[in-house]
């Protein structure tokens, strides 16, 4: 056998099969990565921070006097935030919505933490208006009833302040669970009912954060955005 052929071409699959498969690799890679790849596909929206990967469920909730890199990454994301928010009247709640594309993203744990580093020193809601999967008990414990009963309840029947819960975890949050599952939740967060909340609410609150639905699988969020001050 001619040896230095066998060598050249050995080295030669050697050096190309791994970059060929590399090249695929990068190719079929549709996921974000960094924030550069955020501001050269939409260059038009604005980064307000970057939120690390807490890890276990335990370890992604922001404590009191809390002085982790996660807690620090929300603080630095909500003073960001204050920017893009217009000036409300006194004694009017800021209203943030926190969505995704997808179930899986991590909106809740942002929603929460958001609405925990807010209450702080203000005074705020955290509302589960994901009442098709909601998953605020992972982080907080809460009762079964809440915003799709109140909303499926007739005039009369139950008074708001009676579904709205004050958290375990600081005494400035209180919560509007989302309640019994519902099989109708877009007509749920599309009635008159839900304008109600709005109205009652937002002047007893510094702050309101509402934790939605995935926006790309179900409708049911973009019956909030007329009250959202930020998404």
């Amino acid at each position: 056998p001619k040896r230095n052929t066998y060598y050249l071409i050995a080295f030669s699959l050697g050096f190309l099969i791994p970059i060929g498969l590399l090249y695929i690799i990068f190719a079929l890679d549709t996921k974000i990565h960094n924030r550069k790849e955020i501001r050269k596909a939409l260059p038009e929206i604005p980064v307000v921070g970057e939120i690390p990967n807490a890890g276990e469920i335990e370890d992604a909730i922001i404590r009191e006097n809390d002085f982790s890199g996660f807690a620090e990454a929300f603080r630095i994301m909500l003073t960001n935030v204050k920017f893009l928010v217009k000036d409300k009247k006194e004694g009017e709640a800021v209203v943030i919505m926190v969505s995704s594309s997808i179930k899986g993203e991590g909106k809740t744990t942002i929603s929460t933490n958001t609405a925990l580093t807010l209450a702080q020193n203000k005074k705020v809601l955290l509302i589960g208006a994901d009442l098709r999967n909601p998953q605020l008990k992972r982080f907080i414990k809460h009762s079964k009833r809440g915003l799709s009963d109140f909303l499926a309840s007739k005039e009369g029947e139950a008074t708001l302040e009676s579904f709205i819960e004050t958290s375990t975890i600081n005494p400035n949050l209180d919560i509007l669970p989302s309640g019994t599952i519902p099989p109708n939740p877009t007509f749920l967060l599309s009635s008159t009912n839900m304008e109600k909340i709005y109205r009652a609410l937002k002047s007893k609150y510094k702050y309101i954060v509402f934790d939605t639905a995935p926006m790309l699988l179900v409708s049911d969020s973009f019956h909030l955005i007329q009250y959202t001050d930020l998404l």
